[in-house]
């Protein structure tokens, strides 16, 4: 089992060495352009500087609870700002941050996706000292993909009374294993954990699972039945089966849906057409630039579900 998780450690290191920047042929919002106030704000994770932003609509700033937002995988939080401006919208006041080796936070590379149960470890540590805008008793957690993962991890801060977990996944193991065939994953499982412990320590593969099972926070999972990059595998089966019986989480399905269950439908067709167009890279090659207002137009219906939760 040792050379097993040798070998599935050295493969890993290739993402795990690398930044998760932006890709800078995607046409981004600015804050002002989304009738945003933005106010900065760094904090340090081990050794990196990682920076990121209150934002909130009006003059003053919203005295309802917080809502941190959390983004994913190959991007920072500005590709986010579209779904940040309508929680601003409604009333809330949002802080969201790049990630060790994303956006515009420092270090050489993100070290693994379950890494950044510490970066949100030390957000939450930050935010307790610092007294511009708050103390923030009460705090909601909303993300995508690693930051729908990062919003369940962060349940186990005690500040963080609701979690909205769009297209999240429970441990980093369950996404590695997705890339074998089943009747093999079962058998690699130990393989893969072990490769993840070696390569990332204690957190190298956090249970969200188990931090949200321990809490008394309120989940609501929401996730597309055709996601392939979270297969409802890993995500709103293996959700329900540890949560539903407790009385406090969520799952909503959105049929006919991807990875990206927020958006409008014809939105998230724009956008995997963009990509498969630019092979993964949104550089266009034909067809036309990216309209970024269809490829960010949310689905209020889903978003409406997403408010009502954390409005009960």
């Amino acid at each position: 089992m040792l050379i097993t998780s040798l070998l599935i450690r050295h493969s890993l290191a290739r993402l795990h060495r690398a930044r998760s920047d932006n890709s800078p042929a995607f046409p981004f919002y600015g804050p002002a352009s989304l009738g945003l106030k933005e106010q900065p704000f760094s904090f340090r994770s081990g050794p990196w500087l990682l920076r990121g932003s209150f934002y909130w609509k009006g003059d003053a700033f919203p005295e309802k609870p917080l809502v941190v937002f959390f983004h994913g995988l190959g991007s920072g939080r500005i590709a986010y700002l579209r779904l940040i401006a309508a929680y601003a919208e409604e009333g809330y006041a949002i802080a969201s941050f790049d990630y060790t080796g994303c956006g515009e936070s420092e270090g050489p590379c993100i070290y693994g996706l379950g890494h950044v149960l510490k970066d949100v470890r030390s957000f939450f540590g930050w935010l307790r000292s610092q007294n511009k805008y708050g103390p923030f008793p009460f705090v909601y957690s909303v993300g995508h993909s690693w930051g729908g993962f990062a919003s369940l991890l962060s349940t186990g801060e005690p500040e963080v009374k609701k979690a909205v977990s769009f297209a999240g996944f429970l441990s980093y193991s369950d996404i590695v294993l997705k890339y074998f065939p089943k009747r093999l994953q079962g058998m690699l499982r130990p393989a893969v954990r072990l490769a993840l412990l070696l390569d990332g320590g204690r957190f190298g593969n956090p249970s969200a699972g188990k931090v949200f099972s321990s809490s008394l926070a309120k989940v609501l999972y929401i996730q597309g039945t055709e996601d392939e990059m979270v297969p409802p595998s890993c995500g709103i089966t293996r959700i329900e089966k540890l949560g539903i019986c407790q009385g406090r989480v969520r799952t909503v399905a959105v049929p006919c849906m991807g990875h990206q269950p927020y958006l409008a439908r014809e939105a998230e067709r724009h956008y995997m057409d963009c990509l498969k167009r630019g092979e993964g890279s949104l550089h266009e090659k034909e067809g036309g630039p990216m309209n970024l207002e269809l490829a960010t137009r949310l689905d209020p219906a889903v978003m409406k579900v997403s408010f009502d939760f954390l409005k009960e």
